[in-house]
């Protein structure tokens, strides 16, 4: 399978380029904006104990 580079980094298993998809277009939806959506997922949460929301996509759990 070939990788892809959706938003600066390499996805290497279908599984995780589908979640990243569906969260991408669910975070582009909700901010407006491809850009945000990407900064959103980049950036330390408070909420989520300083972790980016990006960091914690690695399972479905931490997906849904």
């Amino acid at each position: 399978m070939a990788n892809m580079e959706p938003i600066g980094f390499l996805v290497r298993a279908s599984g995780e380029s589908d979640r990243l998809g569906r969260i991408l277009a669910h975070a582009k939806r909700v901010l407006g904006a491809r850009d945000k959506a990407s900064e959103w997922l980049h950036r330390p949460n408070r909420a989520l104990d300083g972790t980016t929301p990006l960091a914690l996509l690695d399972t479905d759990n931490g997906a849904a």
